[in-house]
C-alpha cells in the first residue's frame, strides 16, 4: 500500500519503527525484564510518520490529530488480520487511541485489559518515548511501571 492517507506523508523523512534507537532499545530492555521473549512478538506502529517540531538541534515528536491516526487505520487494521494476534500491547496514548478509539484514556486505563471494538484484549502501558523524556527517579519509576505492565499481557495470553 502506498501511504497518502494524511498531510504527514508528503514530508514524511521517515517511518516510526520501534524496534531500533533509543525507545526500541528501552522497549526491548522492559520485554527482557519482564521476562517475555520478543520471539513471540509482532511489533508495528498506529501511525506509519512521525509528527514532529524543531527544537534547537533535536525533533520534538508531536501527537498525531485524529484524522491522522484514522487515516492510518487501513495499514494497521490490515496487519491485525494478517497476524492475528491473541492480544495487542498499545505503547502509549496514541497506539490505544488507534485500537479503542478518541475515548481512551491512559490515566483511566493504564494496569488493565480492555477489549477493542473486534474484541481482541489491549493493554495499555505508558509509551517508552515519554519515559526517556523523563529523568532521574521520575524515569526510574515510570520504567519500573512499563516492566510491570508488561505481564499482564503474558498472563492474559
Amino acid at each position: 500500500m502506498d501511504c497518502q492517507g494524511c498531510g504527514l506523508c508528503p514530508e514524511a523523512t521517515q517511518t516510526v519503527v520501534l524496534r531500533v534507537g533509543p525507545g526500541g532499545g528501552l522497549i526491548h530492555r522492559a520485554f527482557d525484564e519482564a521476562g517475555i521473549d520478543r520471539n513471540e512478538l509482532v511489533v508495528t506502529n498506529a501511525v506509519e510518520h512521525s509528527k514532529w517540531a524543531p527544537s534547537g538541534s533535536r525533533r520534538l515528536h508531536r501527537t498525531p490529530s485524529a484524522r491522522e491516526r484514522g487515516a492510518c487505520r487501513p495499514w494497521l487494521l490490515s496487519e491485525i488480520h494478517a497476524v492475528a494476534p491473541a492480544l495487542m500491547v498499545g505503547l502509549g496514548a496514541t497506539a490505544c487511541q488507534s485500537l479503542l478509539g478518541c475515548g481512551f484514556r491512559l490515566s483511566l486505563h493504564r494496569h488493565k485489559i480492555v477489549k477493542e471494538p473486534g474484541g481482541l484484549p489491549v493493554v495499555a502501558p505508558i509509551q517508552p518515548f515519554a519515559v526517556l523524556r523523563m529523568t532521574g527517579a521520575e524515569q526510574s519509576h515510570a520504567f519500573d511501571g512499563l516492566v510491570e505492565d508488561l505481564p499482564i499481557a503474558s498472563a492474559a495470553v
